[in-house]
C-alpha cells in the first residue's frame, strides 16, 4: 500500500488497483474456504457454521465488486463514462448492504449455537 502511494497513485484518490487485487485475493482465500469445507466429511451441514454465512456475503462481495473496483478509475477518466462510473456504484452499495447481511445472519447464527 505504502509503495503504491509513493510510486504509483496520489494518497488522496480511489486506488482502483488495490482494491482489485484485495478483491482477488478475498475471492481467492473464500473460494479455498468452500473447497476445504466441501472436503471436509466431519461437517453436515456447512450452512449451519457461523463463518459460513460471512465467507459467503465476502464472496459475493469480492465477486461483484472485482471489476468495478479494477475499472473503476478508468472510467472516471474519461468524460462521456463518468456517469456510468457513478452509478454503477450503487452495485458496490448494494453488495455492501448484502455483504452486512450475511454478517448479521453469522451473527444470529452464533448466537443460536450458544
Amino acid at each position: 500500500m505504502t509503495v503504491n502511494f509513493i510510486w504509483f497513485e496520489d494518497i488522496k484518490d480511489f486506488s482502483s488497483r488495490e482494491h482489485a487485487i484485495e478483491a482477488a485475493i478475498l475471492l481467492y482465500y473464500s473460494l479455498l474456504y468452500f473447497y476445504k469445507t466441501t472436503l471436509d466429511e466431519s461437517i453436515e451441514s456447512p450452512s449451519s457454521l457461523p463463518q459460513f454465512w460471512v465467507v459467503t456475503g465476502l464472496t459475493l462481495y469480492t465477486a461483484i465488486n472485482f471489476f468495478i473496483f479494477l475499472f473503476y478509475k478508468y472510467l472516471m477518466g474519461f468524460p462521456e463514462f463518468k456517469k456510468y462510473a457513478v452509478e454503477i456504484w450503487n452495485v458496490h452499495n448494494i453488495s455492501f448492504i448484502l455483504l452486512n447481511i450475511f454478517i448479521a445472519v453469522s451473527f444470529y447464527k452464533t448466537k443460536k449455537h450458544d
